[in-house]
């Protein structure tokens, strides 16, 4: 690993993907495990009507809603999400967001430790 000591790039330089799995849901790595050890930041567009599978992770996870509305699941709880809300998910927690708007819910994710794997 090479890691890197600071960075700055546009979105738009950053291409999308989409994991198996997640359809309509499609990311954007800004800062991965491999650039730095400490953490990791994700861009996320989720389409309307799309869920996310139930997963947990790794690392924990703090969540900046950018726009759009949804609900995240959580601990047996389903909390209302909407633009300029922050969650916070501890590692090993079972969770799933989906987007029940008619816009894209966009997000950026934080994780330390960096983000490796997602465990169904």
């Amino acid at each position: 690993m090479t890691e890197i000591r600071s960075k700055a790039i546009r979105l738009q330089d950053i291409p999308w993907y989409s994991e198996e799995g997640f359809e309509k849901l499609y990311s954007k790595d800004i800062l991965t495990a491999e650039e730095n050890s400490k953490m990791s930041v994700h861009y996320t567009k989720i389409e309307p009507g799309a869920k996310a599978i139930e997963e947990h992770h790794l690392c924990s996870e703090i969540h900046f809603i950018l726009s759009g509305s949804g609900k995240f699941h959580m601990e047996n709880k389903i909390y209302q999400i909407e633009k300029d809300l922050s969650v916070f998910v501890n590692e090993n927690v079972l969770h799933k967001i989906e987007n029940t708007s008619n816009e894209n819910l966009v997000m950026l994710a934080v994780c330390c430790p960096p983000f490796t794997e997602t465990i169904f």
